[in-house]
């Protein structure tokens, strides 16, 4: 069955958590094909559950209490730490999310669910089944082992401390190698301060810096513009 939520009506979907999630540009082709492959076999399922999110909207969910793993078949998601809120990580479809919960019950992480967005979720009994069924066994280990190598490699990023000026120098990288309509929508305080523990203050100190030594150009907290930026501030 399909449905649309009107997330504004449903508070409940403000605390939700779950573990395990992938990326498209980190699979193999291996990784993929599992990927679509499972994906294409939940949409199938008769008691599958269909969530489109309208656009403007957005959702969390709590793989941990209703025992499903989601198939992200379209749009995009961002994964959040429980215990600061902080942005670790933005994917966009296809995508798996929540398969470690079939072995596990600890949730460290919640997922945030755009707007134009299209779920496929399915009970952990009926995935076990699937898995079974269709011999996935071996390609769901290869994908675990990617998804684990990925969330270590992140925890690794996250974990290592750096100044103030390489924190604010990688993030301007990282958002202009993100797609010209999500960068030109992306306020750069707000991406960086979602992502890593530094005062407003700091940051509008350095890009002002770097804007005046025409290494950037931002106009209203957007970046427009890049050339080569200074290893040292």
């Amino acid at each position: 069955m399909e449905y649309y939520i009107d997330v504004s009506k449903y508070p409940c979907f403000n605390s939700v958590y779950f573990t395990g999630f992938i990326a498209m540009n980190n699979m193999s082709t291996f990784d993929l094909a599992f990927i679509t492959e499972l994906g294409i076999l939940m949409e199938s399922q008769e008691f599958a559950s269909v969530v489109s999110i309208k656009k403007n909207h957005n959702a969390t969910y709590d793989i941990n209490t209703c025992k499903s793993v989601i198939y992200l078949k379209t749009g995009c998601a961002s994964i959040h730490r429980k215990t600061d809120d902080a942005l670790l990580y933005e994917l966009k479809s296809p995508a798996i999310l929540g398969l470690e919960q079939l072995l596990s019950n600890s949730c460290h992480y919640y997922i945030k669910v755009d707007g134009r967005s299209r779920l496929i979720f399915l009970e952990h009994s009926l995935i076990l089944e699937l898995i079974e069924s269709n011999f996935l066994w071996k390609k769901m280990a290869h994908f675990m082992g990617a998804t684990i190598e990925i969330m270590e490699l992140q925890k690794h990023n996250i974990n290592i401390k750096k100044g103030a000026y390489q924190t604010v120098k990688t993030s301007i990288e990282n958002i202009w190698h993100l797609p010209v309509e999500k960068r030109l929508s992306t306020s750069i305080f707000t991406f960086i301060m979602h992502r890593h523990d530094i005062s407003r203050s700091s940051i509008a100190k350095i890009l002002h810096q770097l804007n005046k030594g025409g290494y950037i150009a931002i106009r209203r907290g957007i970046l427009v513009n890049v050339t080569k930026l200074p290893e040292r501030y």
